[in-house]
């Protein structure tokens, strides 16, 4: 989870997610090993683990929509400024 608060901070939203998405398939692993270390150790106490990975994974889905769309979001008010400028460009402007 530190990786994750130290990264939304910093860098573009594109190197964002692509830290994002390697994070997550990071945490998905370790749950992957957790989960299959549980299930042929039933007596072993990994249940809090499990949930932890869980929830940051949750948390990595959360972030890695919010950042999507705001990806969307500025490749299109980009696309509308270009827009903008040729038709001003073509207006004499």
């Amino acid at each position: 989870m530190r990786e994750l608060a130290d990264f939304v901070s910093k860098g573009d939203v594109l190197g964002k997610l692509t830290s994002l998405n390697f994070i997550k398939n990071r945490i998905e692993s370790e749950y992957k090993l957790a989960a299959f270390a549980q299930l042929y150790s039933p007596n072993n106490t990994r249940t809090k683990y499990l949930e932890d990975l869980s929830s940051a994974l949750s948390e990595c889905n959360k972030r890695i929509a919010e950042l999507t769309n705001k990806a969307i979001q500025d490749e299109t008010q980009k696309k509308a400024l270009d827009n903008i400028r040729e038709m001003m460009k073509r207006s004499g402007f």
